[in-house]
């Protein structure tokens, strides 16, 4: 399979604007999830070595998603990855949501010189352990050759955060091809979290996903992102199958960061 390594391009033949942000390798980031000031979750965040896993100018990421237990409307637990070039579009990626004491891995397959993503599925006992009964579930089909997953999205928005254009990128998500518009940026603000004592330098970004995403994730959001090179996301509102959700970073290990003032 051939993978071509793509480009951010801008809408309106806008040029790449330069960009501060850089990955930093075990970067690790933990966020609170609640619904109506009730948590519900967590979300966590790392950034793996690319020494480990494939060749220099690639980047990967993790994300474990995990309800609160005993709440009788959410029952999700889901790890995801995602492969990224070095502008942080995505390559690939693959899931894990565990369903009645088993695990569903879902493989996306991307072949981009053929603008088409192969799905494939398959079930095994825990995360550790071998897929059995791997099917191809659909083969879908893309227009561009710049493709998003859940988790890039995370990350091509850090990369993003001195666009002053809307931008749109195809995006893959529960064995779907739809669309994720990013907006121009809001001017600088401040926001408080209950992680830091003292308000937050930050830079807002917001768009709206035309597709439904993990738990229903759907519709318009906006986050905010830390105002220096980290670009860490430090809250975000989005919507999904209840409502709307609030993201709050919680703990964050980024060697020799802490929160802008």
């Amino acid at each position: 399979m051939t993978i071509l390594v793509p480009t951010i391009t801008f809408s309106d033949d806008h040029t790449q604007a330069a960009n501060t942000f850089f990955y930093v390798e075990d970067e690790e980031l933990l966020y609170n999830v609640s619904w109506s000031g009730i948590t519900i979750g967590t979300i966590r965040l790392k950034t793996l070595s690319v020494l480990e896993f494939s060749e220099a100018g690639r980047h990967k990421a993790v994300a474990y998603i995990d309800s609160r237990s005993g709440l009788p409307f959410v029952d999700v637990h889901l790890v995801a990855y995602t492969e990224m070039d070095s502008s942080f579009n995505s390559l690939g990626s693959y899931s894990y949501e565990k369903q009645d004491g088993e695990w569903l891995k879902v493989l996306y397959r991307y072949n981009l010189s053929e603008k088409k993503i192969i799905v494939e599925e398959a079930y095994q006992e825990t995360l550790g352990s071998s897929s059995q009964h791997s099917v191809v579930r659909d083969t879908l089909h893309i227009t561009k050759n710049l493709v998003q997953d859940g988790i890039s999205l995370v990350f091509i928005g850090r990369r993003l955060l001195q666009v002053q254009d809307s931008i749109s990128f195809s995006t893959v998500s529960n064995e779907k091809i739809g669309e994720t518009l990013f907006y121009p940026l809001r001017p600088h603000s401040k926001v408080n979290i209950k992680a830091w004592e003292r308000p937050i330098h930050v830079v807002e970004l917001s768009g709206i996903m035309k597709l439904e995403g993990i738990l229903g994730l759907t519709g318009d959001f906006k986050g905010w992102f830390s105002n220096d090179d980290a670009a860490i996301p430090i809250t975000a509102e989005m919507k999904f199958i209840l409502g709307s959700i609030k993201i709050e970073l919680k703990h964050w290990n980024r060697k020799g960061w802490n929160p802008p003032e």
